[in-house]
């Protein structure tokens, strides 16, 4: 597993676990807390599979416990590929390679517990045909400015589908950061109703299409927004990671705007595992070159 697989995978159980604590804290006892098992994973294409199982713990907890002794199984397009019986502190790594287009089931056996069960399709690939940036696109209210671009990318506008757009930058103080989006929105993103580049192609009617993105890039020097090289990835997103990740954000949206009074509206985070919790899903994912501004 390379280390964004698995910083992606830690996240995604710790959104998880987090979530089961969304609710009104009664007592320091949690009497009504019900451990159980969370499965996570995320197929991307052209990569290998890897399953990371733990168990859901109490919200004053500060460390996942990981499950090593089950049995995962994966199966593709209905046939037994492979199955695995050990672990690497709650990881299991899978030999298989992910094709787009191929239906993917998991089963986990836990002692102890009912079988774990999910299924998906990876998505085919659709390619960034163009990128057209401008380091004055919007000024925001106080007068700074900001950088955006027009994407333009492959759609088929007869079949239901979703995409993620990632502006991934390049910069001299810490590496590598993601783009927050700023600004009007393209109307594509408006009709989504979050703030964030994840959408379905519902309202394309063409082959191509073009959005516009305006971004922070997170350092201001004057009025201006410091502009730094950047790649756009274009993921090719199942259902499962579409409603996975808006719901992802309105949860953390959540936490960062409760009120005076510090109670927290839940948001359920989605999970598509039966008889636990977590995700299966997949993407594919296409990454351009470095453009320098």
């Amino acid at each position: 597993m390379n280390h964004k697989q698995s910083l992606l995978v830690f996240l995604l159980v710790a959104v998880v676990v987090t979530t089961i604590s969304c609710t009104k804290l009664v007592s320091e006892e949690f009497e009504f807390y019900k451990k159980t098992p969370v499965l996570n994973c995320l197929l991307i294409n052209d990569s290998t599979i890897n399953v990371n199982l733990s168990f859901s713990e109490k919200p004053d907890s500060t460390e996942l416990s990981s499950i090593d002794n089950a049995i995962i199984s994966i199966y593709i397009d209905g046939e037994l590929k492979e199955s695995i019986n050990h672990s690497d502190q709650g990881t299991y790594s899978f030999n298989q390679i992910v094709e787009p287009l191929k239906s993917y089931s998991i089963e986990a056996l836990i002692p102890g517990f009912d079988t774990l069960k999910s299924k998906c399709i990876v998505p085919q690939q659709y390619k960034i045909l163009d990128i057209e940036h401008s380091n004055f696109s919007y000024m925001t209210e106080d007068g700074m400015i900001c950088p955006g671009m027009k994407v333009t990318f492959e759609n088929d506008p007869n079949q239901a589908l979703y995409f993620e757009i990632r502006i991934k930058l390049f910069t001299k103080y810490n590496g590598d950061e993601y783009a927050p989006l700023i600004g009007e929105r393209d109307y594509i993103i408006e009709n989504e109703g979050l703030p964030i580049a994840l959408f379905s192609n519902e309202l394309m009617d063409k082959d191509v299409h073009t959005i516009m993105l305006n971004y922070f890039t997170m350092s201001v020097s004057g009025n201006k927004c410091e502009v730094f090289p950047f790649t756009v990835e274009l993921r090719t997103v199942n259902y499962e990671y579409y409603q996975f990740a808006r719901r992802l954000y309105m949860y953390n949206e959540s936490l960062n705007n409760n009120d005076m009074s510090g109670v927290i509206i839940p948001v359920q985070v989605y999970s598509n595992i039966e008889n636990g919790l977590g995700l299966f899903a997949g993407y594919s994912s296409f990454v351009t070159d470095t453009v320098y501004p």
